[in-house]
């Protein structure tokens, strides 16, 4: 910015498309999280629960699987939050513009 120019907030055109890929984000990681605990839930059935093995297979994968699961829906869950949010930030930006475009063209001339 040059000196003497008065700063200036740009919005793009395409800022609510830009901002409808961090809800696509969140659908997919949130979809992932569900496989990861289907996945979970029948590796636990196939492992079994009688003998060592099964209980070695459950003590060394059952809660990193269930920290993994959970981490990955707080992941989907902050980028829903983010698109909302997002949403909402676009809606506010674009009254603004539109405020600004009326003030703007307004007639400002003072009335006699």
């Amino acid at each position: 910015m040059s000196e003497g120019t008065a700063p200036y907030v740009q919005i793009p055109g395409d800022l609510r498309d830009k901002l409808s890929h961090v809800d696509q984000i969140s659908e997919a990681v949130l979809a992932l999280a569900a496989k990861i605990e289907e996945i979970n839930t029948l590796n636990k059935i196939a492992a079994g629960t009688d003998d060592g093995i099964a209980k070695a297979y459950h003590a060394q994968v059952d809660r990193p699987t269930e920290y993994l699961t959970t981490m990955v829906q707080e992941i989907g869950r902050i980028f829903g939050v983010k698109a909302e949010a997002g949403s909402a930030a676009a809606s506010v930006l674009e009254r603004a513009g539109e405020d600004a475009q009326d003030a703007a063209s307004a007639d400002w001339t003072a009335e006699s």
